[in-house]
């Protein structure tokens, strides 16, 4: 994890598709969609996944320990996705017809 982290790829980054493609792939597989949000879309969220990653490159566990709870209460704070502003995810829901 950590060369993937140096390699500016942290864990949770991801190649992946914007809205219209995913729409497409799961067209294209027979699926209906339901809805497409965007996740990781609130400050705190993007604020503890940099912690996160700089706490992951320098092996601070310690660290990590004392700042859990602040890490923990910005990532609650974004339980629900958002379907009225861009983030640094899509996430759509989609069913058999």
């Amino acid at each position: 994890m950590k060369a993937e982290l140096q390699a500016g790829a942290g864990p949770h980054l991801r190649e992946g598709y914007a809205p219209h493609e995913l729409q497409a792939a799961a067209a294209a597989a027979g699926l209906v969609e339901v809805r497409t949000d965007f996740t990781f879309h609130l400050g705190a969220t993007r604020w503890a996944a940099d912690v996160e990653s700089r706490i992951a490159l320098r092996s601070a566990k310690p660290l990590k320990a004392i700042l859990l709870p602040a890490l923990l209460a910005a990532s609650a704070v974004e339980r629900s996705p958002s379907s009225h502003r861009l983030g640094n995810g899509v996430l759509m829901t989609a069913r058999r017809p």
